[in-house]
């Protein structure tokens, strides 16, 4: 009878986490997020494709929906924006591809290069910061990145690696927030209209 009670509960459990999780293209994202004391919920979610490989799945999650993209990047609101990675990434390929989405977002001209060298003018500090936490190691599938903006702070940035969930940093102010959710949200963003389509629940 105990045994019998104790495998009901494991099945009940693991109905439990999987009510919780939304799975994208073979990868689950969490339903809801905290940004410190804010529950918030998931508004969409989709991939992120490049030359027919789908990189990571992305969550978008705010403290109700809405599909004006505009509002998003400009609100002085807890949100989060949840990235985790299908397959293995060079740094050198994350670095190249972070440094350019800044560049397109911040209209810097092009040159010979997008790199921590670059002048994206007021940004530059907080854009080379933020690089410094995510470039140094190579992806592996299911790790991570979360990027929580929290009124009053900044914009927190973690990296879960499939065991622990590590805080790298804050980038204090909303500004950083704009450019960062631009990458995503902004006119013809970098990643690409399908992927941004997908966050705003269309």
């Amino acid at each position: 009878m105990i045994k019998k009670s104790v495998m009901l509960l494991g099945i009940l459990l693991s109905l439990c986490v999987c009510a919780n999780a939304l799975e994208v293209g073979g990868i689950s994202l969490p339903d809801t997020l905290k940004a410190d004391k804010t529950d918030l919920s998931i508004n969409g979610a989709g991939l992120r494709t490049s030359f027919a490989l789908k990189v990571y799945a992305a969550g978008l999650y705010l403290k109700a929906k809405t599909s004006d993209a505009g509002s998003i990047i400009n609100r002085d609101e807890p949100m989060a924006l949840c990235m985790k990675w299908r397959m293995s990434i060079p740094p050198a390929k994350i670095d190249e591809t972070y440094y350019k989405s800044f560049g397109t977002v911040l209209k810097v001209p092009k040159g010979s290069g997008y790199g921590p060298k670059t002048d994206f003018g007021p940004m530059t500090k907080d854009v080379v910061t933020f690089m410094g936490w995510l470039d140094k190691k190579e992806t592996k599938k299911n790790d991570m990145w979360t990027y929580t903006y929290i009124p009053g702070k900044g914009t927190e940035v973690y990296v879960h690696d499939g065991t622990a969930n590590k805080l790298m940093g804050v980038i204090p102010g909303l500004e950083f927030k704009k450019v960062l959710f631009s990458i995503w949200l902004g006119d013809d963003p970098p990643v690409g209209n399908s992927l941004k389509k997908e966050l705003l629940g269309k």
